[in-house]
């Protein structure tokens, strides 16, 4: 099957490592407009892969209050990282927003589910950079006082 030209980024193995063959899950943005870069999506398996395991020494202890709060810090204490506003050359994201009411319900917390909604807006990547020029003998250039 060939993935690239189905616009799938399907992970194959080189040379007894994993790797992923496209850097894009969508071959033509006008025919498949929902197709994105995978930065995006490799982004997302990041805070989960990275989240998760922080959140999960949560599980199985009482939903209280304070351990929602805890847990709601414990993502806040991590996103604020990535938005590194001491260092800005090392910030992922441009900003982030947590919302842990909207996606719960009293019938939710009861049976032990607790919905935390994380949105987060990355810094795009260069897809490409673009140098026009503009060479000749008759390029008219904008004289400057030196």
């Amino acid at each position: 099957i060939a993935f690239k030209a189905s616009g799938i980024a399907a992970p194959r193995i080189d040379d007894g490592v994993c790797i992923v063959q496209s850097a894009d899950t969508s071959v033509d943005p006008a025919v498949d407009p929902v197709g994105v870069p995978i930065a995006r999506q490799r982004f997302v398996y990041y805070l989960q892969d990275t989240l998760g395991p922080r959140l999960n020494t949560y599980v199985k202890k009482g939903s209280t209050n304070e351990r929602r709060a805890l847990i709601v810090g414990e993502v806040d204490g991590f996103m604020t990282g990535l938005l590194s506003e001491e260092q800005p050359s090392l910030a992922r994201i441009i900003g982030y927003e947590i919302d842990p009411i909207s996606g719960n319900t009293p019938a939710l917390l009861e049976r032990g589910i607790f919905r935390i909604i994380l949105r987060a807006k990355m810094i795009a990547p260069f897809r490409a950079i673009v140098l026009e020029t503009e060479v000749g003998e008759t390029v008219q250039i904008a004289e400057t006082a030196a």
